[in-house]
């Protein structure tokens, strides 16, 4: 349906576009970046050590978003980078799915933390809107975000009825930074939302089914 999308990050600076927004809310954040707010396209953070790059999980090598430990400018902080899905109509059985991936700087591989949050608000960017439905290291362990890329996927459930709402990726690392004991980089890429149909889609659908059995029968 028109309400599914997917978006595999080739070019970021086309993301406000189809309706993506982001907001760093880091200790000091940092405001560099395309987007203002420290999410990079691929590896063109050249403040990064190369050792931690990594290529794309489809497309060409930097066709996917990332963000890393520069989030905060200060030596050390609390990292709360936000990435925003567009708004869309939400409803029970819709799916969200993405891979995501983390690297090591060459034997050292920092504790990152990543999570996939909700809000039925409209398109509100507000933070006390979200809630988090699934978290990628929730402890924050240092070999806990895989180094490879990784499927994750969330289904809508609990929903009363559709409504209006988006879902965004937090990354969420406390005591991180240059400074820090935690924060390394962390890549998102091909993105899809997956929308159940309508139910006045079905019903088309449905009565489209029983006029072609209707002609089926009526040919013979």
């Amino acid at each position: 349906t028109a309400q599914s999308f997917t978006q595999d990050f080739d070019d970021i600076t086309t993301l406000a576009a189809s309706g993506w927004t982001s907001q760093n809310l880091s200790a000091s954040a940092s405001t560099a970046g395309p987007l203002g707010s420290h999410w990079w396209q691929g590896n063109a953070n050249t403040s990064v050590n190369v050792s931690s790059a990594f290529n794309a999980h489809a497309g060409s090598a930097s066709s996917y978003i990332g963000t890393d430990f520069g989030a905060t400018t200060a030596g050390a902080g609390n990292l709360s980078n936000w990435l925003f899905a567009p708004v869309r109509t939400l409803q029970n059985g819709d799916t969200f799915t993405f891979f995501s991936r983390s690297n090591a700087f060459g034997n050292t591989q920092y504790a990152d933390r990543m999570r996939l949050m909700i809000s039925t608000s409209g398109s509100s960017t507000a933070i006390a809107n979200f809630s988090s439905v699934l978290t990628i290291n929730p402890n924050l362990t240092a070999t806990g975000y895989p180094i490879t890329w990784t499927q994750y996927s969330y289904t809508v459930t609990g929903l009363a009825a559709p409504i209006s709402g988006r879902f965004a990726f937090h990354y969420d690392v406390t005591d991180g930074g240059s400074a820090g004991a935690n924060s390394g980089r962390i890549g998102i890429d091909s993105v899809t939302y997956n929308a159940v149909p309508e139910p006045m889609t079905m019903t088309v659908l449905a009565l489209g089914g029983l006029l072609a059995a209707r002609r089926r029968r009526n040919a013979r």
